[in-house]
């Protein structure tokens, strides 16, 4: 959406000088949670992109904020051939039984380079999806660590979109 590129736009302020970007206004299909049609939609929306605006395929980079995040993850680790690089902020990969299938599903990720912001405060007092988050994204460091995976992780203690976005009017 255009709110969406706005957002990215504003995080990244003039590194997105002679970019493209793409954000669909309905999901996208993905392995884990379509049908198994749709796991082809995002390879063929990338497969048009290529063709309208000539994009090199090793400068194609996945970004999403919080929803827009955890959908970036699924991407990468469905489709981790199509990216140069994920920006994932305040999300995870959503999945059912993250315990048991993290380990095999972000082996996916071994040569994808993966930057991860999300917020590190602890408390009973956020909200359930930014503990879910924060723990999350602290398991996939730990995992990125342990088996050499380009995942860098990066804790802030606010917020991401008070650190990365401007203030209104500005």
């Amino acid at each position: 959406t255009g709110a969406a590129i706005e957002q990215a736009r504003a995080m990244l302020d003039s590194a997105v000088d002679g970019f493209v970007f793409a954000s669909p206004s309905t999901a996208i299909g993905g392995s884990f949670h379509y049908e198994n049609g749709g796991a082809a939609d995002l390879p063929a929306l990338l497969r048009e992109l290529r063709r309208a605006f000539h994009l090199d395929s090793d400068r194609v980079y996945v970004f999403g904020v919080e929803a827009g995040a955890d959908a970036a993850w699924m991407a990468a680790v469905s489709h981790a051939d199509l990216f140069a690089g994920v920006i994932a902020v305040s999300g995870y990969p959503r999945v059912l039984y993250a315990d048991q299938v993290y380990p095999f599903l972000l082996e996916n990720l071994a040569h994808l380079p993966v930057l991860s912001v999300w917020r590190s405060v602890d408390g009973d007092s956020l909200a359930k999806r930014l503990r879910l988050c924060n723990s999350y994204n602290r398991a996939i460091a730990a995992l990125a660590q342990r088996h050499a995976w380009p995942v860098t992780s990066v804790a802030i203690d606010a917020a991401p979109s008070e650190v990365l976005l401007p203030p209104r009017g500005a």
